[in-house]
């Protein structure tokens, strides 16, 4: 972009003072207008475009890494667990880290029957299979009427 087509673009009192040899803060503003004009029609605005921020307001929830479970016992072996849920029988992995509770107090899979109440909290492992942290076992308690 040349100087005249940057005076199209200043007022016109600007205009006739650079045709008259205006002073040098004048000619000084020409030359800055003429190189931001340049970047305009670039599309160079000067400036880095910012960096994306988060969204405000918006908190995602982290992933959970544990859930709960409960069911009824099917099945129990050193090694696993079968329940009978509402919708689906599931089986978890019992591992020696896994904790045991009967009645409220610390247990072993042998004092587990068929037909009682389990539940607890149980994640996904390495392998994408069901492994249990926490195992519940007692009869359901009964609800008051």
């Amino acid at each position: 972009m040349n100087q005249n087509e940057v005076h199209m673009y200043l007022p016109k009192a600007w205009r006739n003072a650079c045709r008259r040899g205006g002073s040098s803060a004048l000619s000084l503003f020409s030359l800055c207008v003429v190189f931001t004009a340049d970047d305009v029609l670039k599309g160079e605005f000067g400036a880095a475009a910012p960096a994306p921020r988060p969204s405000a307001g918006i908190v995602q929830p982290a992933k959970r890494k544990t859930y709960p479970f409960s069911g009824t016992l099917e099945a129990s072996d050193p090694q696993s667990i079968t329940l009978k849920g509402k919708r689906k029988i599931r089986v978890l992995l019992v591992t020696p880290q896994t904790r045991i509770e009967h009645n409220g107090r610390k247990g072993t899979l042998a004092e587990a029957r068929p037909g009682d109440r389990v539940s607890g909290s149980a994640r996904k492992n390495a392998e994408e299979k069901e492994e249990a942290l926490t195992i519940h076992l007692g009869k359901e308690k009964e609800k008051p009427k």
